[in-house]
């Protein structure tokens, strides 16, 4: 290694080496920490040819950069090494079923020795070595001094919580809220219904949340997992949510379409009874399902700032 500051005693390896692991990847490689890749794509040049090999390698921690869709078949591989193994998830969707990704990796590996890694943590950042700043959801404490040691070396700060399910969910929010941003910027609804749409998304989001059960006492809304990461992917230019919502204010077809694009209808569904009380979710899945047009967007949060 070349930076001998940063030597670690811990095997790693990303799976999957899209936006977010590339960046990952890339960072350690800037700052000399070996890794080893493995991605189902072979022209990203993994160092591993399969998952199963890569596996074999015995890693410490397995970073888990994939889509939502994909969480399920990967995690049933690690089972066999789940107590010598702490898989850390970026996964920011539901499945088909609409689970998160601490409803389905907490289904698979049963001794919860994962981490569910939430907030702004934009790839073209941690790829640039700019501040990022992670929340890490498990009910095993003892892995995250290894997990967050790994993080820091790439300037990833961290913080945790005893609620795994709580982080993904906001994840799978902040993904759906990010394109409502883009679709507003893109049709020049102007700042100030930002503001209001800020607003408007931080309280839906806390609704939902109490909907599942977490406390209001967390306050995530307002932290870091909530917030945080709708400010840091709905205002920037990098973000690939918001550039969905811009595609989709000016009429283009999403071709690639990202979690929050495929989470949103699935989300609406799950919460078909208290739909009406979440108008930015629910108009960002009817515009994705060609229910609302996107002009719909200004009508459906204006309202809420008219009582």
């Amino acid at each position: 290694m070349s930076n001998a500051g940063n030597e670690i005693d811990n095997k790693l390896l990303i799976v999957g080496l899209g936006g977010l692991g590339g960046s990952i990847i890339e960072a350690f490689s800037k700052n000399g920490i070996e890794a080893d890749s493995f991605d189902v794509d072979a022209s990203k040049k993994s160092t591993k040819k399969s998952l199963e090999d890569a596996l074999y390698q015995e890693p410490d921690i397995v970073f888990l950069c994939i889509p939502t869709h994909a969480l399920e078949n990967t995690a049933k591989q690690l089972v066999k090494f789940e107590n010598k193994v702490t898989a850390v998830s970026f996964s920011k969707g539901l499945n088909l079923s609409g689970q998160n990704s601490a409803e389905i990796l907490s289904g698979i590996l049963l001794n919860n020795n994962f981490v569910i890694a939430g907030g702004p943590l934009l790839s073209a950042d941690i790829q640039n070595g700019k501040a990022s700043f992670a929340v890490l959801g498990t009910e095993k404490e003892d892995v995250l001094p290894a997990v967050r040691d790994v993080l820091q070396k790439i300037s990833i700060s961290s913080i945790s919580l005893a609620d795994p399910s709580a982080v993904a969910l906001c994840g799978v929010l902040k993904n759906i809220y990010a394109i409502a941003f883009g679709v507003a910027e893109g049709l020049n609804f102007g700042n100030n219904f930002m503001g209001a749409l800020t607003v408007a998304v931080t309280a839906e989001m806390d609704e939902i949340l109490t909907m599942s059960g977490v406390s209001k006492d967390n306050k995530l809304a307002i932290r870091l997992a909530g917030l945080g990461d709708v400010v840091a992917s709905g205002f920037s230019e990098t973000s690939r949510h918001r550039n969905m919502g811009l595609m989709i204010a000016k009429g283009q077809v999403v071709e690639e379409k990202g979690e929050g694009y495929i989470s949103a209808p699935i989300l609406a569904e799950r919460l078909t009874e208290r739909i009406e009380s979440l108008p930015v979710l629910n108009a960002v899945a009817n515009i994705i399902t060609g229910k609302l047009k996107k002009e719909g967007l200004f009508d459906s949060v204006a309202p809420c700032f008219r009582k």
